[in-house]
């Protein structure tokens, strides 16, 4: 079986418990990096409304919290979290190398007037991607309220947690596929995320990403309409030069990959779901495994948060500029 070469050597004591947000459920993971890679030690799925750690109540996420930790087999050092798609605002700007603190903040200031200015602490994820047909490279911006770390970073430290931060749900997807399948790094990749609510899409180009949007949906059909709308247009505009759909998320069905693969799988040559545990390790009894198997899709951003495999040119801007006088401008 083949594994991954950047986790060979990084063996670590560090458990890292890492929490998703489905539209109904609370998914957890524990998991540490082995001397054979990824070793999935214990996996918690809490069927209930996750709390939002921006609510103002932080009792309340708190609470959650301790259901996962009593869910799962083994004690956690570190906690992730992966940012739920659509508790963030996404926007571009130029690409700016990140080095240059000060030409990225501010434009990344220019990019905030026309944030929702309910927003509080607001903080910013930067990804680099190369904007298609012209190749320029461009970053794109994922906004998000700064409660969602500071919140879970003080609830991390209230149960002996180090809080190691957060990713989107982009990123986590990314670690998750570029770790689960190497073969595929030269290819063009499509990552398509189903939620209740939104079908996102990231392409990859050669480990690189193109092109990235995010559609809000409602119901089965209405998914399945807007994945095959989303990713004829991408095909489209690539010359069908995508090699690889995977898809991934709380709200991807069985039959909705079945609907997909017979509309598009003339245009593309492989269209499955994420396994977000093929090349993982564990020695979870044979109950569990199964349970791993049947939710692998569901557990991607879990598993990719819980991965040290960052989008290149990725950065994170703590703290972002809060200058009044631009935000009224």
């Amino acid at each position: 079986m083949m594994r991954f070469t950047e986790t060979k050597g990084m063996e670590s004591d560090v458990r890292t418990l890492s929490l998703s947000f489905g539209t109904h459920a609370v998914l957890a993971s524990l998991s540490r990096v082995g001397a054979k890679g990824i070793d999935v030690l214990d996996l918690a799925l809490l069927d209930e409304t996750p709390v939002d750690p921006t609510t103002g109540d932080s009792s309340l996420f708190e609470a959650q919290l301790s259901r996962v930790l009593q869910s799962l087999k083994g004690s956690p050092t570190h906690l992730r979290l992966c940012l739920p798609t659509h508790s963030a605002h996404y926007g571009s700007i130029p690409y700016v190398e990140a080095a240059s603190g000060t030409i990225l903040t501010d434009l990344v200031d220019l990019e905030r007037r026309h944030l929702d200015h309910s927003l509080k602490d607001v903080q910013c994820r930067c990804v680099a991607y190369k904007e298609e047909p012209e190749h320029a490279k461009h970053m794109l911006t994922a906004w998000y309220d700064g409660r969602w770390s500071s919140v879970v970073h003080d609830v991390a430290v209230s149960h002996q947690l180090t809080f190691a931060g957060l990713r989107t749900s982009l990123e986590s997807a990314y670690a998750a596929f570029r770790y689960n399948y190497p073969e595929f790094h030269d290819e063009s990749v499509a990552l398509v995320e189903v939620t209740d609510h939104a079908v996102s899409l990231g392409v990859m180009e050669a480990a690189e990403l193109v092109q990235f949007q995010s559609v809000n949906c409602e119901a089965d059909k209405e998914s399945l309409d807007t994945i095959l709308n989303v990713l004829n247009e991408v095909l489209s505009s690539r010359s069908d030069s995508i090699a690889t759909v995977c898809c991934y998320g709380d709200g991807l069905k069985a039959q909705t990959l079945k609907d997909v693969r017979q509309s598009i799988g003339y245009r593309v040559g492989n269209i499955e779901r994420l396994n977000a545990f093929r090349l993982c390790v564990s020695e979870m009894d044979s109950a569990h495994r199964h349970f791993a198997q049947r939710m692998a899709h569901r557990f991607a951003l879990c598993i990719g948060n819980a991965i040290d495999l960052p989008i290149p040119g990725s950065v994170e801007l703590v703290g972002a500029s809060q200058n009044e006088d631009l935000l009224q401008s």
